[in-house]
């Protein structure tokens, strides 16, 4: 099925991306990855927040690429545990 292009934006293998962006592996632009620790689940105020949370174990070597969180995590979620913020 066609879809057309917005402006702005290019098509490529994963779908639509900014045009100033590219498509690479995660190893190419990441050099190392960082574990830390999940805010306790058994605190509705750490989760359903904005800020993007996944576990090592969602990435895998087969991996096109990741466009989202696993979950997200509130700011006190972040705060009270020991998960750290990548940019």
């Amino acid at each position: 099925m066609y879809k057309p292009v917005i402006q702005g934006y290019k098509q490529t293998e994963i779908g639509l991306i900014p045009e100033d962006w590219e498509v690479v592996r995660l190893g190419e632009v990441a050099h190392s990855f960082l574990g830390g620790g999940t805010p306790l689940t058994k605190k509705p105020e750490y989760w359903n927040g904005t800020i993007p949370w996944i576990t090592s174990a969602y990435i895998k070597e087969d991996s096109i690429f990741i466009d989202k969180g696993e979950r997200y995590i509130t700011e006190e979620g972040l705060r009270n545990s020991s998960t750290q913020l990548v940019p």
